[in-house]
């Protein structure tokens, strides 16, 4: 705990950290809904597993349609 009060370095990585994992699941929701992959499961998995969950979801997230008819199809199976 001391180190925590007297090392800024410690202090700004260590709030910087909870902010990252307060604001990623709005990115989160935002990127899911982008690659058409409506699996609520997935989101509150990635959510809510500080550090592992956006790093396998960055592994194994789907490929962005590149075009407006393959956007199409997926919106439409």
């Amino acid at each position: 705990m001391q180190q925590f009060q007297s090392d800024r370095f410690i202090n700004g990585m260590s709030l910087a950290f909870c902010l990252f994992c307060l604001l990623f699941p709005t990115i989160l929701d935002d990127d899911i809904a982008r690659r058409h992959w409506n699996n609520p499961q997935v989101f509150w998995l990635v959510a809510f597993v500080p550090l592992l969950g956006p790093l396998f979801y960055l592994c194994l997230r789907p490929p962005l349609p590149s075009t407006i008819r393959e956007e199409w199809l997926i919106a439409n199976r």
